[in-house]
């Protein structure tokens, strides 16, 4: 459900460029999880129609949407969480940001782990 398409003209400017035919839902809820259609004409089934553009010209497409089954739905996935309060100021890799060690997630939480001096054996 909720299909997005994106289109990309290569090589050359595409004025114009459009999804002329969306995605039909009846055939969308004909293809199972795995992408398999419940019936045996699988040409008209998730098709779309590109148009705009100039003849013969290449088209990149991508079309994402949103699962509905049932352990989907029970599942969503948080696109983005704010950072719990305590974690403000700290990295997960500190040193891409210039950052000392210690502003590290792994220090905040494994402080006494971060402090233990890496011991080698006497040869």
């Amino acid at each position: 459900m909720d299909y997005r398409y994106q289109l990309t003209a290569i090589g050359a400017p595409g004025p114009n460029l459009y999804i002329a035919k969306e995605i039909s839902r009846s055939s969308a809820d004909d293809i199972d999880t795995a992408g398999n259609t419940n019936n045996n004409n699988n040409h008209n089934h998730s098709s779309f129609k590109v148009a705009g553009g100039t003849s013969g010209m290449k088209v990149s497409w991508q079309i994402t949407d949103i699962r509905k089954d049932p352990w989907a739905n029970a599942h969503r996935v948080q696109v983005e969480e704010d950072k719990p309060d305590k974690e403000l100021g700290y990295y997960m890799h500190p040193n891409l940001y210039g950052q000392p060690t210690d502003r590290g997630l792994s220090s905040l939480h494994f402080p006494k782990t971060m402090k233990v001096p890496f011991m080698t054996k006497n040869k």
